[in-house]
């Protein structure tokens, strides 16, 4: 086991790779990274690059005994995709204190692996919105096409979920968000720089933008973006808005310019 102090992290710090990674094996089946907060504040992971054929799990936890471990009642989330999917967790409101990472492979082959991780504002009773790019589904080439997606949700534990879209041509693109039962919005991104985050001096209206559209009509309201995009890849993303579970449906329609 390798374990690895990351000391106090401040809010909005994004730790993006090649400062994070390594490898699980036979003889390294686990590692743990370690952290402490010192306010409460919103914490985003995404652990990707995880080999084929190999499935790793990543739980986060509340180490309140500090002996480096997370024990019974303390784990606050844990992510255990299928097979070599990334695993992700958002959550909205960490309390202060001692933070464990254990990183360990649930079944198949040795794997490298990337993290990153980010804090993005205070758990003041917003939300933080992620500003990691860490992919749910990835949608594949669309051309004149409907992808829809129904019955998902977002909550306090799971904060945002990001669906990945590539074009071959310039295209009308429509994003709507809508069977909402609360209050959440959509964004439109393309990650300019391919670093799998949103960079936070690159905004729309500012050079090279990587937001490109919010939809955020408020409460349970309809959301929609509607943009000609040229050829690339983009990513939405939904995120939670209000406090709690909220359910939502999905659809990206795509149309020749």
């Amino acid at each position: 086991m390798s374990t690895i102090n990351l000391g106090t992290l401040a809010v909005d710090r994004t730790i993006p790779p090649p400062s994070l990674g390594g490898r699980i094996t036979n003889s390294n089946r686990n590692d743990v990274y370690q952290f402490e907060l010192q306010e409460a504040m919103s914490f985003n992971l995404d652990l990707s690059q995880i080999a084929s054929g190999s499935n790793l799990n990543v739980a986060l936890g509340l180490d309140r005994n500090q002996n480096n471990r997370i024990d019974a009642g303390e784990e606050v989330v844990r992510s255990s995709n299928s097979g070599n999917q990334n695993e992700v967790i958002n959550v909205r409101s960490l309390e202060a204190g001692h933070y464990l990472i254990n990183i360990n492979r649930s079944s198949g082959s040795d794997s490298n692996y990337l993290l990153r991780l980010s804090t993005t504002g205070r758990g003041n009773g917003s939300v933080g919105i992620s500003n990691l790019l860490a992919q749910q589904e990835d949608f594949g080439t669309l051309r004149n096409t409907n992808v829809n997606r129904r019955d998902y949700h977002v909550d306090d534990k799971d904060t945002a979920d990001v669906f990945k879209f590539t074009l071959d041509n310039t295209s009308n693109v429509r994003v709507l968000l809508t069977g909402l039962t609360e209050d959440a919005d959509v964004r439109l991104i393309r990650d300019r720089n391919n670093n799998r985050i949103i960079d936070a001096t690159e905004f729309n209206g500012q050079p090279n933008g990587e937001i490109l559209g919010v939809g955020y009509a408020g409460g349970t309201s309809d959301d929609q973006i509607s943009m000609r995009l040229g050829r690339g890849t983009y990513f939405v993303q939904v995120f939670q808005f209000a406090e709690g579970r909220i359910d939502y449906d999905l659809s990206v329609q795509v149309r020749p310019a």
